[in-house]
């Protein structure tokens, strides 16, 4: 029985109805064979291109003694009335006390512990289980009197003391398994076996340890130093503090150590050093009311704290988000040439000091002091087809279109610029966006008109200015325009930006481009053109063998290259319908062969040339050594790094029912690097993926400053939250790249 509330919708998004069974029909028992996917092997190494010597940040380790093993034990905290005890921080205390107590016992040896119910040794124990009992002294607040000696202008109420007070817990201690280190030397040739992770695990843990015990800050596999020179000021009041990580790596050419400094702001989880404490004793001081005090405590109870009684502690964590100005600070100033960056990882090593850590020297590990040669190739820049037929040769990533024209020029007939009281000179906008389009082969008019905001709309919400902009827009123009030129006052994180783009691609559309001029060049408009002549359906520049169909594999067959951006729902969420959706029953009839890539920029591999001081050279690929030893991944850095160090994108073939051998693949990606129609460089990863980027953050502009906290707070019937539905585009602009 149908319901009579469905909607068209919600009865596509249903599955089919089950077929037919005859009542008298006999079930029958099958048993399903599910087959085991795994990620593909490397059928072979690629060869084309010119061989260049590199360095990477990776230290080659030696292993001499591959008969050792580690022993897992489990632990387990409780307090004397048997509750457990959980945390890592009260658990590394009881565990060092552990054995500061009882190191005799436990025959001397040193151990790693993950901070929660494992604990790592080199080789076994003097016996596989233990209880012992440990005293630990806790720091305690407790209220100050007025015998306390304490200032008497202070209010006692208000003022507390620390107290060591005694607290006696029981640690048992459980022998689980044993892990051989000669895993990792079997894993270069391609044998994983299950204790190959939990050796690298283990050699990671050792590495955390020693930090923590070096008093650095450890946060997953990265660490920072309290070191004065690490610390740099970002502005208002906000501390950034230079990290490193480390982590052990095993690869097609053994075992190394991967050591890079944290040079982006997504992955610099410290970055100020904020702490308030004060002194046990509060010495008599002299000052007025009228000076500002900190406020700690909760919320509802706060406490004011003299500034003059606060000092702060170096290396604690700033949580709180970081302002889109203090971001581009922290990344400005984490930037290093790649001489900097090599001196800085080398120090950092040696400052270290592995090769001395009981732990690790037990093992038989030995860690080379310089970094890792390895060999790549520089593969060939493609060549592009502008206009006019003309063949166009990168140099060193990039090209420009200087007395060049654009391959598909779109003309552009009617169109307009707003300005939101941004200071810019209009007229002069409009002619030299004129003069810029037709040197590049643009059929441009001049702008239908031109509209300024009204001042007194300056203060109103970014919806509603944007609303008051299109009754204007709407009560000059007798039709549709095709072009719409948004000129907005802030640059970056501009609240007009979302509610602006959704007025025209979900409601008009209308295809537009938003732009913040500092300075109008032909750079900038050249640039600006770019997006605009991609936005209504044209091509600024082409490989030339697309114009010529010859790309290996690809031209053969009707293909489709799509790039796609992956995230994770939250816990509680249901995966969204429409993804479902997409994913239709393909009807009878052979299958399309599929090749999956994965494309990972948040790493921590670098590329230096070996003899030179300049970054590596576009187009250079690395796929022998720090390569996985059986799977199917290679480094490439297909653009020219002009700031900093270039960062490679590691790139994973998970699948090629296609069948690329590795150079046509190789090729294939790096020529994906030059097609990116909003730029005149090559970019750091190919360009489908860039543009599914670009698509996922122009639709989360829609609802970004848009209020489902009604619609969140609801559940649905299976108790997961309701998932706003994304707006939709119009028609007009729908099959358009509106994002780029």
């Amino acid at each position: 029985m149908e319901s009579p509330d469905i909607t068209p919708r919600e009865e596509s998004l249903l599955p089919p109805h089950p077929p037919f069974v005859p009542p008298n029909a006999i079930p029958e028992l099958v048993k399903f064979d599910h087959e085991k996917r795994t990620v593909m092997a490397r059928p072979s190494f690629g060869s084309e291109g010119r061989h260049i010597q590199l360095l990477t940040n990776y230290f080659t380790v030696n292993l001499t003694a591959q008969d050792q093993f580690f022993c897992q034990y489990k632990i387990s905290i409780k307090s004397i009335d048997n509750l457990a005890v959980e945390g890592k921080a009260i658990g590394r205390k009881v565990m060092d006390r552990l054995y500061q107590t009882y190191s005799l016992e436990l025959g001397g040896k040193e151990f790693a512990y993950d901070g929660y119910n494992s604990l790592f040794t080199v080789g076994f124990l003097p016996q596989n289980n233990f209880d012992f009992t440990v005293v630990l002294e806790e720091s305690t607040r407790v209220p100050c009197g007025s015998a306390s000696g304490e200032n008497p202008s202070f209010d006692t109420r208000k003022l507390s003391k620390h107290s060591l007070v005694a607290k006696t817990l029981t640690v048992q201690i459980r022998y689980e398994t044993k892990i051989p280190l000669s895993a990792i030397s079997l894993f270069p040739g391609g044998s994983e076996t299950g204790h190959t992770q939990d050796v690298l695990r283990v050699l990671d843990m050792i590495l955390r340890q020693q930090q923590a015990r070096r008093g650095c800050l450890v946060v997953r596999q990265s660490y920072f130093d309290g070191d004065p020179a690490n610390f740099t000021d970002l502005g208002g009041g906000v501390t950034g503090c230079r990290g490193f990580h480390s982590c052990f790596h095993a690869t097609h050419g053994g075992l190394f150590l991967n050591m890079g400094k944290i040079d982006d702001g997504k992955d610099l989880p410290v970055e100020v050093t904020v702490f308030n404490y004060f002194k046990e004793k509060c010495i008599e001081l002299t000052w007025s009311s009228s000076l500002p005090c900190l406020v700690v405590g909760k919320p509802k109870r706060p406490i004011y704290l003299p500034i003059e009684l606060c000092n702060l502690i170096s290396l604690q964590r700033y949580t709180k988000a970081l302002s889109s100005q203090l971001r581009a600070s922290l990344v400005e100033r984490s930037r290093q040439k790649p001489q900097e960056r090599i001196r800085a990882v080398t120090n950092a090593f040696q400052k270290n000091h592995y090769n001395n850590e009981p732990l690790i020297s037990s093992c038989g590990i030995t860690i080379e002091k310089q970094l890792a040669e390895i060999d790549g190739r520089i593969l060939n820049a493609p060549t592009l087809k502008v206009g006019n037929e003309e063949d166009c040769f990168p140099k060193n990533g990039r090209w420009n279109f200087t007395n060049k024209r654009l391959l598909q020029a779109i003309p552009i007939e009617s169109w307009a610029i707003v300005n939101f009281s941004a200071r810019c000179d209009l007229s002069h906008l409009s002619r030299e966006m004129i003069n810029c389009a037709r040197n590049k082969g643009i059929i441009i008019n001049r702008p239908f008109t031109i509209i300024e905001e009204n001042h007194q709309y300056v203060r109103m919400e970014p919806a509603v200015r944007v609303e008051k902009m299109f009754e204007e827009v709407i009560k000059r123009f007798p039709f549709p325009p095709q072009l719409l030129l948004c000129v907005l006052p802030e640059k970056k994180n501009s609240a007009l930006y979302g509610p602006w783009k959704k007025k025209n691609l979900h409601e008009m559309g209308i295809v537009n481009q938003c732009i913040s001029p500092t300075r109008i060049t032909d750079h900038y408009l050249t640039n600006v053109l770019l997006k605009i002549n991609t936005k209504l359906g044209g091509i600024n520049s082409l490989l030339a063998v697309e114009a010529n169909p010859s790309i290996p594999l690809v031209t053969d067959v009707p293909t489709m290259i799509v790039g796609i951006g992956i995230s994770h729902v939250s816990r509680g969420h249901a995966d969204l319908p429409s993804v479902a959706a997409a994913f239709q029953h393909l009807g009878e009839g052979p299958l399309p062969s599929f090749t999956v890539i994965m494309a990972q920029k948040n790493h921590h591999t670098k590329l230096f040339q070996a003899d030179s001081a300049e970054n590596v050279p576009p187009g250079t690929v690395v796929d022998t050594r720090i390569v996985h030893p059986r799977n199917y991944d290679f480094y490439m850095c297909s653009q020219a790094g002009m700031i900093g160090t270039s960062r490679p994108t590691h790139y994973q073939v998970l699948l090629d029912e296609i069948g690329f051998n590795p150079d046509e693949l190789q090729n294939l990606v790096h020529s994906l690097s030059y097609v990116y129609q909003r730029s005149t460089s090559a970019i750091s990863v190919v360009a489908p993926i860039r543009y599914a980027h670009l698509a996922a953050h122009q639709m989360s502009q829609f609802i970004k400053f848009e209020d489902f906290s009604e619609i969140s707070s609801q559940n649905g019937e299976d108790g997961n939250s309701v998932i706003p539905e994304m707006p939709k585009l119009h028609e007009e602009v729908r099959e358009s790249m509106f994002f780029c």
